[in-house]
């Protein structure tokens, strides 16, 4: 349903994925704002209180690597291509529902 807090959960999935070793996360959002929105969020839970866990991390590049190998990264829908050929253990996708089908069919789904 609407404002339920569906955001929030994906993030402590995240989250809790990201402090398994050797984990790739990716946050998609429909457009490259989006995406950054929602990897602020991640950034801010993850990043602040852990800088001895972190190997490089950046929010405007999206990414945060960990010492035990795990990555998370915010990928945008607006490049599909981009969204190729990656093994993955954790997508999330904001607003699911509005994103077109074939990105997922093409690009995500395993």
């Amino acid at each position: 349903g609407r404002r339920y807090g569906k955001t929030t959960a994906a993030y402590r999935e995240a989250e809790f994925y990201a402090a398994q070793p050797n984990k790739k996360i990716w946050l998609v959002g429909l457009s490259y704002k989006k995406s950054r929105l929602m990897f602020r969020e991640v950034f801010k839970n993850m990043v602040k209180g852990n800088k001895k866990d972190i190997v490089a991390a950046s929010e405007k590049e999206q990414y945060i690597r960990f010492a035990w190998g795990s990555t998370v990264e915010g990928m945008s829908a607006d490049n599909p291509s981009s969204l190729l050929g990656e093994g993955l253990d954790l997508v999330i996708i904001d607003e699911a529902a509005r994103m077109p089908r074939k990105i997922w069919d093409m690009y995500l789904s395993p």
